[in-house]
């Protein structure tokens, strides 16, 4: 190794040289990624006081994705 970087270092390229790997802290803190879905879940109920016809919707929509893959 230490020739390696000897005649890259004399021919004047660049030396060959182990770095550590380079750590990347995360966008968002674990807090922050747990409150996403709560404040999501709160939204959507929210929605679904104001408007019950889309809570009829969406329970309807459910149901028939089940019975539409259902392999009988």
């Amino acid at each position: 190794m230490t020739k390696l970087i000897r005649a890259q270092s004399e021919s004047g390229g660049a030396a060959a040289v182990d770095l550590p790997p380079v750590r990347t802290r995360p966008v968002h803190s674990e807090a922050q990624t747990n409150r996403l879905p709560a404040q999501r879940v709160i939204a959507i109920q929210a929605e679904i006081m104001l408007r019950p016809n889309l809570a009829l919707c969406l329970l309807v929509e459910q149901r028939l994705s089940k019975v539409s893959d259902y392999p009988g």
